[in-house]
């Protein structure tokens, strides 16, 4: 929770425009505060347009000798982000090549998903709209508000356009991952994933979390070689927004749209593409060993290959033996990781907007599961024990 009593304010800064003055502030984590690891400080940062609140950030404030040493370039160092690029930029290509391709061989029909196409659109007005309160912030006040306006109208009608466009290549992609995705969503087919998935969904985000929990602690027991944990800079969810249970409902349905393609593309490549033992050995080990060689010593070497290596047996004992082919779990898994946290969040302020907000969020996506599931059970017979 962010409580006003836990920090200290240590900055404050303003800026003069041409017809208003914009404001920063910076708090600190008091000394004993968890965040806070090593020289480490856990810091929150909210910027003011005018007399209007406009973002809240929150990050980690590293020292300045650490930070330096570490940007020093090296010959691994070099070598290492070399190699990462190539390998991203080469899986990147070969995906779009997956897509163009699908696109022009596939037997799907695109009509089934229109609406989705319509729905994606949608979304990313009414996100536009639920984000007023931040309006301003790319406003100069340079030019008239007039022209402003119709710039932030045409943006958003072009970003409107770009997502159903997104949302076409998705469930391309989504067809080569997942054969008959579209159909597999729907109906008896909905209701024979449906079945298990959200028990399997809640068991796979839940060992998930306690694997999160335990590289923490390993982290911490390590100050001197570890980075912070991401958790701690991701922001409060609808913080900025005029109802931040809109913006958490719009992260669940992005989180639940994205975790089946991330874990769909790693088994592609594993069972599709690498398919031999000694390929799939080596990539694992590559993507081990190559993003560590920008580590600053060994200590700091050794700790990233363990903690990802743990996380890497975690992740692959979850597919292999509870998400296995079911893409309803997958999607399930990504709606209860885009919702438990960010709305524990929002209830655990002290504020009792955001905690209203909050509850609405969790409740309105566990009526929805367990609606869906309920009805999911009326499409097919019980099982005989």
């Amino acid at each position: 929770a962010i409580r006003p009593t836990h920090f200290k304010l240590i900055e404050s800064s303003s800026e003069k425009k041409t017809n208003r003055r914009d404001h920063r502030f910076t708090w600190e984590a008091l000394d004993e505060d968890v965040r806070n690891i090593g020289e480490s400080r856990y810091r929150v940062a909210v910027s003011v347009i005018g007399d209007k609140a406009s973002g809240l950030t929150r990050f980690i404030k590293l020292p300045e000798e650490w930070v330096r040493a570490r940007e020093e370039t090296s010959t691994f160092k070099a070598v290492g982000l070399g190699l990462m690029v190539l390998i991203i930029v080469g899986i990147v290509l070969h995906i779009f090549w997956i897509l163009i391709r699908q696109m022009r061989t596939s037997d799907m029909e695109w009509r089934k998903s229109a609406p989705l196409v319509l729905l994606g659109s949608g979304f990313f007005l009414v996100n536009t709209l639920n984000n007023l309160p931040t309006y301003y912030g790319g406003y100069s006040t340079e030019t008239s508000l007039l022209i402003y306006g119709i710039q932030q109208g045409i943006f958003s009608l072009i970003g409107g356009l770009m997502i159903g466009l997104v949302v076409i290549c998705y469930f391309s992609l989504a067809d080569t991952l997942y054969s008959g995705c579209l159909d597999k969503i729907r109906g008896h087919y909905r209701a024979i994933f449906f079945r298990d998935a959200v028990w399997i969904a809640a068991l796979a985000w839940l060992i998930i979390k306690i694997n999160s929990h335990l590289t923490e602690i390993i982290a911490r027991q390590f100050p001197e070689f570890s980075q912070p944990s991401p958790s701690l800079m991701a922001g409060l969810t609808g913080s900025d927004t005029l109802f931040p249970v809109i913006s958490g409902l719009l992260n669940t349905i992005t989180t639940g749209a994205l975790i089946p393609i991330l874990y769909g593309v790693v088994l592609y490549y594993l069972l599709q593409v690498l398919k031999k033992p000694i390929f799939v050995i080596g990539a694992v080990l590559a993507f081990l060993i190559i993003p560590e060689l920008s580590a600053y010593n060994a200590g700091e070497f050794y700790l990233g290959i363990g903690i990802k290596a743990l996380t890497m047996a975690i992740t692959a004992i979850v597919i292999a033996f509870l998400l296995r082919g079911n893409i309803v779990a997958y999607v399930l898994l990504g709606i209860f990781s885009g919702t438990i946290g960010g709305s524990h969040d929002l209830i655990m302020q002290p504020s009792t907007h955001y905690q209203i907000h909050g509850w609405l969020w969790l409740s309105i996506v566990v009526i929805a599961v367990m609606t869906l599931w309920l009805q999911s059970r009326r499409y097919l017979p019980e099982r005989k024990s």
